[in-house]
C-alpha cells in the first residue's frame, strides 16, 4: 500500500495565483473609474445645496432651494 507523502510547511501553488487578465484589468480601472465619477457628483451635488432652515422670501426672478418637510412633518390630508 502505497503511502501519502505531504510536505509539511511548503505552501501550495496554484494555476490562478499568479493569473494576470489584460482585458478583467481594463475592466475593473473603468468600473472603478465609473463608481469615484458618480460618487463625486453626488457629493459635489450635496454640498452645493443649501442648508436646512428656513429660507428668506424668495422673489419671483430667484430660484429657491429644495423644497420639502423636514423630518417628515406636514398637514394632513
Amino acid at each position: 500500500m502505497p503511502k501519502a507523502v505531504h510536505l509539511g510547511g511548503e505552501a501550495t501553488s496554484y494555476l490562478s495565483d499568479n493569473w494576470f487578465d489584460p482585458i478583467e484589468a481594463g475592466l475593473c480601472g473603468r468600473e472603478r473609474g465609473l463608481i469615484k465619477t458618480m460618487l463625486e457628483t453626488e457629493l459635489d451635488s450635496g454640498l452645493a445645496r443649501p442648508r436646512c432652515g428656513r429660507q428668506p422670501a424668495a422673489r419671483s426672478d430667484e430660484t429657491t432651494g429644495i423644497a420639502g418637510h423636514r423630518h417628515g412633518s406636514r398637514r394632513a390630508r
